[in-house]
């Protein structure tokens, strides 16, 4: 009687080195692809870290090294609000150390100093933005009272203080 035994297919499972760059890795503790079950470990580039800030240990797996990533980048909050401005990039779910975003000025404003700013380890870069009016502010010309240097507001300006003083020219 002969015996037959099934074969089973053996797979070797090896993990080649991760890309330092894409990555974000400074440190990788062997310089050989990892076996299946393999564990290494690592330290990210600064401003990047182990996602969830698990242990800085990979994994080997059937599916390449775990976590993966092996580094995100440190996250900053929500952009900063600046007054008379709107972001003007498209909004991400998540602004990590490299984000950039860029600032438009609302209509009628001008923007003064730089109009990015960047997320650098979980804090945005020093913002110099400033959006001013394009419309000079006046202040009591000839007793019209405060007012916009600006045709309908000019206009405005001289009705109501014509309006408001007709009975004087009345009685003259």
């Amino acid at each position: 009687m002969t015996v037959f035994f099934p074969l089973t297919e053996v797979t070797l499972v090896i993990c080649n080195l991760p890309d330092r760059n894409r990555n974000h890795l400074v440190n990788w503790s062997t310089r050989q692809a990892g076996r299946l079950g393999a564990v290494v470990r690592y330290k990210c580039e600064e401003g990047y870290s182990s996602p969830g800030g698990q242990a800085l240990q990979a994994t080997c797996t059937r599916d390449g090294w775990r976590p993966d990533p092996l580094c995100e980048g440190t996250q900053c909050d929500l952009p900063p609000k600046v007054e008379n401005a709107v972001v003007g990039s498209p909004p991400q779910q998540k602004y990590i150390t490299g984000s950039e975003v860029i600032y438009k000025c609302r209509d009628q404003y001008t923007l003064l100093g730089n109009s990015m700013i960047t997320c650098n380890n979980g804090n945005w870069g020093q913002r110099n933005i400033s959006c001013t009016s394009l419309l000079p502010h006046h202040k009591n010309v000839t007793g019209l009272g405060p007012f916009c240097v600006d045709s309908i507001s000019l206009l405005q300006s001289l009705l109501k203080y014509a309006v408001e003083n007709i009975n004087y020219y009345r009685e003259v």
